[in-house]
């Protein structure tokens, strides 16, 4: 049956009889934790029915990824209801219909979206919103996909911390987002691409920042540094706003904030000319002022909002301690993004590539792989 298939975790064929046992204890964690689910799922289908309403949720719903954010899901669909895909496994032979979350690093993400079929690309929902760039999707048939910019914080015990109601949805599944979400407590908004755009730029920056601000901080003992401790930190709070005014002025000369600068006004690009000047005026960082008064121009104070949205989420989250792991994985669409990027309009950022090296990231190695993945 579908309801118990969904709930063994295969191994690939590569595995190492290790990676096998864990799959399998992996396997038997779910179905006892579904065994649970299943009930609560069950009594919330016949209130819903009894309402009349199903809640905005198809009868089924698949999701890859076997990491936090894909349990979060799970739990929230509600285990019966949904196929749970490991980012090795083929998509379902026998298609269940319904969105396709995809809740695998960014860095898996391209072999994901090769196995959906290209007639179901549009049901994809992924969840790496901010990551991911308009040129990326268009490239991989995703372009019209919805997307979500999480701000959350997973925990390793299961519980969800939302992050101050800042999620939002962009594209034909929105609204099942905002529904799904809402049942693990974390508030999300459907919004419009230019909504989106902002927000994304805002997870973009958090993102490329904080594990970096942590990982060059280290705490007492070898303990993992809260971005909470960073914002409450004179000196790496001012370390983390220089470093976010730099990397804003990449993100204003790529034209992320205005549709992108490569895009020409008869849709062409502009990739092999000459880099465009930016479309928004740079932001300084005498400028910023968290009162918001101190921004030249409407461009200014948008972006400046940004930055210190930024220090709100972590205010938000403060016990978050981001994974540095995870970020080098995903660094050809984080920091890598900004390094190729840089490059590509002749602006510097010294601080950036400086925290980098303390972080012990190889700056030219990154730019390059992140170059290939962007076509930079």
């Amino acid at each position: 049956m579908a309801s118990r298939a969904c709930l063994r975790w295969v191994a690939p064929p590569t595995a190492t009889r290790r990676e096998r046992r864990r799959c399998d204890q992996r396997s038997r964690r779910v179905a006892r934790r579904a065994a649970a689910a299943t009930a609560d799922a069950a009594d919330d289908a016949a209130a819903a029915r009894d309402d009349g309403d199903d809640g905005g949720r198809h009868d089924f719903t698949t999701v890859f990824g076997r990491g936090r954010v894909a349990s979060v899901l799970a739990r929230a669909l509600g285990i019966s209801r949904c196929v749970l895909v490991g980012r090795y496994n083929s998509f379902p032979a026998d298609d269940i219909g319904g969105p396709i979350y995809v809740a695998t690093h960014a860095s898996d993400l391209a072999a994901v979206l090769a196995k959906v079929p290209a007639s179901r690309r549009r049901d994809v929902v992924l969840m790496q919103g901010g990551l991911l760039r308009r040129a990326w999707l268009e490239a991989r048939g995703a372009a019209d996909a919805t997307q979500v910019a999480l701000f959350l914080s997973a925990r390793r015990d299961g519980d969800v911390v939302d992050g101050g109601g800042r999620t939002v949805a962009c594209g034909p599944h929105a609204a099942h987002v905002v529904e799904t979400l809402a049942r693990v407590g974390v508030r999300c908004a459907e919004v419009d691409a230019t909504e989106f755009g902002t927000a994304a730029t805002e997870k973009l920056l958090w993102a490329s920042i904080f594990w970096l601000m942590c990982a060059t901080r280290g705490g007492a003992g070898g303990d993992a540094v809260t971005v909470g401790e960073i914002v409450n930190d004179v000196d790496a709070s001012a370390r983390a706003e220089a470093l976010a005014v730099e990397l804003m002025r990449v993100v204003v000369a790529a034209g992320e904030l205005d549709g992108g600068a490569d895009a020409a006004e008869d849709g062409t690009s502009t990739v092999a000319g000459s880099p465009p000047a930016p479309a928004l005026p740079l932001l300084d960082a005498e400028a910023l002022e968290y009162e918001g008064t101190g921004f030249g121009t409407d461009a200014e104070f948008e972006q400046g909002l940004i930055v210190i949205g930024l220090f709100r989420y972590c205010d938000d989250i403060p016990d978050a301690a981001p994974s540095a792991e995870m970020a080098t994985r995903e660094g050809a669409f984080r920091n890598g993004w900004f390094l190729a990027a840089a490059e590509r309009y002749a602006l510097e950022t010294p601080l950036h590539e400086r925290l980098l090296r303390d972080a012990g990231v190889d700056v030219d190695e990154l730019r390059s792989r992140a170059r290939a993945e962007h076509g930079l």
